[in-house]
């Protein structure tokens, strides 16, 4: 049975040319639907209640939003859930990847002295 599958997908990929992966478009749409099932960690969760993506990029709508650097979005984190809050040697990292991650996909920019983000600070 395995054998006949396995057959007929190669098959499609190497003669009919099909293609096997799915485009970046698709990618995002796949992750914003998974997004209900997915279980997002402390750092997320604390991260989404300070701050949001700003409508517009910062060239478009400058007074949307701010240039924050993580070291500094560290410690608004720090400030804001204390003990709730503890920082170790790859918290500046997740920061920035979960910034990053394609649902969110917050404006970024590589300074001097780090990475920076575009954000909109929550009331």
């Amino acid at each position: 049975m395995y054998d006949q599958l396995y057959a007929q997908l190669k098959y499609e990929v190497e003669v009919e040319r099909q293609r096997y992966f799915l485009t970046k478009e698709e990618e995002l749409e796949l992750m914003k639907h998974n997004l209900r099932y997915q279980r997002m960690n402390g750092l997320g969760e604390m991260l989404l209640a300070l701050f949001e993506k700003p409508e517009g990029t910062s060239k478009e709508q400058p007074d949307n939003g701010r240039w924050v650097a993580v070291k500094d979005i560290s410690e608004r984190l720090k400030q804001r859930f204390k003990g709730a809050f503890q920082p170790d040697a790859g918290t500046m990292v997740k920061i920035g990847q979960f910034l990053s991650r394609p649902e969110y996909k917050f404006e970024s920019e590589r300074r001097s002295y780090g990475w920076v983000y575009w954000v909109k600070e929550k009331e």
